[in-house]
């Protein structure tokens, strides 16, 4: 029988690989179950132990297979992520994005066998087993997988930050192919948290996704990285207001125009950014801008629910018995007869002075103005 070895297989395109694969396993079933019966209880054969460690190394090639399947369908997803949320959060600021489409950034997975090779040192035979041959039982009997970890356990790589060589399984290469030891990834992600033009970290103004290397950096620094990129990337960010927090305060903590502090509990206000406070907030300059023009046009708002109400129908000689309350339960409200009111798309909270014109107290209706 045929041996496969892994980088056969390398050449070829996916469905092909696994067909070979799925064979090679069907022809070993075929062997086992003729040879059932034939050998002594509790014996087995060199022949039968040689195709038992070449099922093994099938199997772990179609683990590993299937694995990078996972990992490059994994990496896929978020980067549609990522791009989904940029282009919200350029709608959400008022910025129309490029229309493009989507083009898959293969240099993403230019380096992702050497990644599995060097997961396979660290978490599998480790840098104290470096050509040891003990990486794998069924490769370590063949000259080619001896050949094969006898030539990674001598590569050596520069970093491109400190000039160091170090080990191949040290070092993390970023988009731009150039590559990084541990202590100096780790710098650079740490100086991207805490100065926000150099945030997200880059090489040669590409991206580098956390995601691709991730295993070379503490859980510590990971999660910081996670909370800060959720900070960098909200619009109109609000803070705590107190000088001795100052902690940013995520959207899910903000209800209506009130931010409360996971930290301290105080509350602030998301449009002046001080101290909370009630009503409408004399900083918020397109409010006062309607407001202006609701006092020019004579409209009213409702006392209990504060959105901006209009006249639907009555006239001037109606009496005060036949009005009906506002739809949402609050108090009558004055309305000037006969007024034709356009709709407005700004959300308006002040209560407008009185009317100085003569006012009937009459059916209207309320309208939410979000």
């Amino acid at each position: 029988m045929t041996h496969v070895d892994e980088g056969l297989l390398q050449g070829m395109d996916e469905q092909t690989g696994d067909l070979i694969l799925q064979l090679q396993l069907q022809d070993l079933d075929v062997y086992f179950s003729s040879s059932k019966g034939k050998a002594r209880e509790g014996e087995v054969s060199d022949e039968s132990l040689a195709f038992q460690m070449q099922v093994q190394e099938l199997q772990r090639i179609s683990s590993l297979r299937t694995d990078k399947r996972m990992a490059r369908s994994i990496a896929t997803a978020e980067d549609l992520a990522r791009r989904d949320r940029s282009i919200a959060s350029q709608l959400n600021n008022g910025v129309q994005p490029p229309n493009t489409e989507y083009q898959e950034e293969t240099n993403v997975y230019a380096f992702e066998d050497e990644l599995i090779d060097q997961l396979e040192f660290l978490y599998v035979s480790g840098p104290n087993d470096l050509g040891g041959g003990n990486i794998n039982r069924f490769e370590a009997e063949s000259s080619q997988g001896a050949s094969r970890t006898k030539d990674l356990s001598s590569i050596n790589r520069r970093c491109e930050a400190c000039r160091e060589e170090v080990k191949f399984y040290d070092v993390a290469q970023v988009p731009c192919s150039h590559e990084y030891c541990r202590s100096c990834l780790q710098d650079l992600f740490e100086m991207s948290m805490t100065d926000e033009s150099l945030f997200p970290p880059r090489c040669c103004r590409q991206q580098i996704p956390v995601r691709s290397v991730r295993v070379f950096l503490k859980l510590d620094i990971v999660q910081s990285y996670e909370k800060k990129k959720i900070e960098f990337e909200t619009p109109n960010r609000t803070y705590c207001h107190s000088s001795t927090c100052s902690t940013f305060i995520n959207t899910s903590y903000i209800k209506g125009e009130i931010a409360t502090c996971p930290v301290c509990s105080l509350t602030t206000c998301t449009t002046c950014k001080a101290e909370a406070h009630k009503g409408d907030c004399p900083n918020d300059a397109p409010l006062q801008q309607v407001l202006q023009t609701a006092r020019e046009n004579g409209w009213q708002r409702c006392y209990s629910c504060w959105r901006v109400i209009e006249l639907e129908h009555g006239c001037v000689g109606v009496v005060p018995n036949s009005a009906t309350f506002v739809e949402s339960g609050g108090r009558l409200a004055p309305a000037t007869s006969g007024m034709s009111i356009v709709f407005l798309l700004v959300r308006i909270k002040f209560l407008i002075g009185s009317l100085n014109r003569w006012q009937v107290t009459t059916y209207y209706k309320a309208y939410n103005l979000q």
